[in-house]
């Protein structure tokens, strides 16, 4: 399965697609919106998705695939990090975000592959950006 195609596009693209449940979080910063990411992310992977996981990358997908999760109204790099001690892709959903996410994550060693997105969820309010991403271990 491929990281890129088959799990951050269709998830990045449900992700956006659902942005208006966002709008209100603007003024909470520190919300953890993990569970909802959760359920979006199942939804747009369809028949790749298997199970939720308790232990380990939250997310089982067909042939073994994992997955981590983070996402948070507010998340910074060492968090995004942290998703890669499974050795398995990070996918992630961070509100206010700033570009130096994006350059720490990009110039840290145990990451080998960054692709995000930075997106509006309020169309009319371009002061919040958010960014979903995805993160492979080295």
């Amino acid at each position: 399965m491929d990281i890129i195609k088959d799990v951050f596009r269709p998830v990045a693209q449900r992700v956006k697609s659902r942005a208006d449940s966002l709008v209100c979080l603007k003024n909470v910063p520190a919300c953890g919106i993990e569970g909802w990411l959760k359920i979006e992310a199942a939804a747009a992977l369809g028949d790749r998705f298997v199970k939720f996981q308790n232990k380990g990358p939250d997310l089982l997908l067909k042939d073994d695939f994992k997955v981590e999760l983070k996402a948070a109204g507010g998340l910074g790099p060492a968090w995004i990090v942290s998703g890669l001690k499974y050795e398995h892709p990070c996918l992630f959903l961070c509100g206010h975000a700033q570009q130096q996410i994006i350059e720490r994550l990009r110039t840290n060693p145990k990451v080998s592959q960054l692709v995000y997105e930075i997106f509006f969820p309020d169309r009319a309010d371009r002061t919040n950006p958010w960014i979903i991403g995805v993160a492979v271990p080295k």
